[in-house]
């Protein structure tokens, strides 16, 4: 059987100056999320393209809402993710996913244009999904 393709993004990634910012005396990351796909697929796939070492942390939905009701998740939600170095959990996919694929280099952080063109894709994915979320958990956002 074959190797799969590449996906097209990964022979222009010389052109977004790929320098990983971590350190290698960085602590290990740990994703929260369910154990499935969902908004945590595109956050696994960028720590393993970037090489970022992380911890998948995978809950059941009695631990999440044990842990909602603790306060422990910021926005109550899922995605999240521990830095490891005792500051609060970082939440919202997007926003964890641009600092992962910064902190590999898989993000221009030196060109802004470029970054700006890859965010927009990111936001473009999430106006796409958005009537669906409102459709399948109405409840969160108002509706009954």
């Amino acid at each position: 059987r074959e190797a799969p393709a590449v996906p097209p993004l990964l022979p222009l990634l010389p052109l977004f100056n790929h320098v990983p910012v971590r350190t290698t005396m960085a602590p290990i990351m740990k994703l929260i999320y369910f154990d499935i796909p969902g908004k945590a697929e595109a956050i696994r796939l960028c720590a393993a393209v970037g090489n970022l070492p992380l911890d998948d942390i995978r809950i059941s939905r009695d631990a999440f809402a044990a842990m909602k009701l603790s306060g422990a998740l910021p926005f109550g939600q899922i995605p999240a993710l521990d830095l490891g170095d005792g500051q609060p959990l970082l939440a919202q996919s997007s926003a964890i996913l641009r600092y992962l694929a910064t902190l590999a280099g898989l993000h221009p952080a030196v060109d802004p244009l470029a970054a700006a063109r890859i965010d927009a894709l990111v936001a473009a994915e999430e106006d796409m999904f958005c009537g669906v979320q409102v459709a399948r958990y109405g409840p969160r956002f108002g509706f009954e």
